[in-house]
């Protein structure tokens, strides 16, 4: 009986293209998140990215908190849908809010302008 042989495979250590797709999908990916964070960080006023400068307004349970979450969201693709839908609302929420306070402060320096009007202080 002949038995078949198989030739052995020679370890290279040349990346395959796949790997290199995923390399560069991951690197190009990393880079667009870190000028997005950094863009949003430079808006609200921080002026670096030193953890110190960052963490300098936030407590401990808060700290601890966002460490939990970045967990979560890295360890799986269901964990960072979670992590990303719950950033979404939150920002839909303080947009919403944002707007409602804006449109208060609105009606009530309208109400406050009627009634020095009607008072007659208007001017003075």
């Amino acid at each position: 009986m002949a038995s078949k042989t198989t030739k052995p495979t020679i370890p290279t250590t040349r990346p395959r293209p796949g790997e290199m797709v995923i390399d560069i999908a991951l690197h190009q990916g990393t880079q667009l998140a870190r000028q997005a964070i950094h863009k949003r960080l430079s808006k609200m006023g921080v002026s670096s990215l030193d953890p110190a400068t960052i963490e300098a307004g936030q407590s401990f349970s808060r700290q601890l908190m966002a460490s939990a979450i970045a967990r979560l969201a890295s360890r799986s693709v269901p964990g960072t849908m979670v992590v990303g839908a719950g950033l979404l609302a939150k920002g839909l929420y303080e947009r919403r809010r944002i707007r409602r306070d804006r449109e208060k402060a609105e009606q009530q320096a309208a109400s406050e302008a009627a009634e020095a009007k009607a008072d007659g202080t208007a001017g003075e």
